[in-house]
C-alpha cells in the first residue's frame, strides 16, 4: 500500500476545507468541499489523478498540474508543493461564484 506524500496530503486537505478568503478567520459564504471528480473537472484533469496524487500512488506532480489545483483550490502553489508559506494567497484563485457554479454542473452531470 503506498504512503501518502505530503503534497498528497496538502491537496487532499485544500480539496475538503471550506475556504477562508485571503486569511480571513471566518469561511467566505459560498465555499464548498470539492469531490475528486469535480477538482478534476475544474482543472482539466482526471479526478483518477486527483486520488492518485492523494493517496502517493503517481511518481511525481509536474509543475503544471500542480499550478492547476493551486488555482482552482484558490491556494498558494508554494505551500501546495512544500508546504511553506500561508495556505492562501489573496485572491488568486477562482471566486467562489465560479468554482461553485462549476460544482454544481459537474454534480448535474454525473446525476443525468
Amino acid at each position: 500500500m503506498a504512503t501518502p506524500t505530503p503534497l498528497g496530503l496538502r491537496l487532499k486537505q485544500a480539496r475538503l476545507m471550506t475556504y477562508p478568503a485571503n486569511g480571513e478567520a471566518e469561511p467566505k459564504a459560498g465555499w464548498q468541499e470539492l469531490s475528486q471528480r469535480e477538482l478534476g473537472l475544474l482543472a482539466g484533469m482526471s479526478d483518477g489523478l486527483v486520488g492518485h496524487i492523494e493517496r502517493g500512488t503517481t511518481r511525481g506532480v509536474s509543475l503544471p498540474t500542480a499550478t492547476k489545483y493551486a488555482r482552482v483550490l484558490g491556494i498558494n502553489l508554494d505551500w501546495l508543493s512544500t508546504g511553506e508559506g500561508a495556505v492562501h494567497p489573496g485572491s488568486d484563485g477562482l471566486d467562489a461564484e465560479l468554482v461553485n457554479a462549476a460544482v454544481r454542473a459537474a454534480r448535474e452531470a454525473e446525476a443525468a
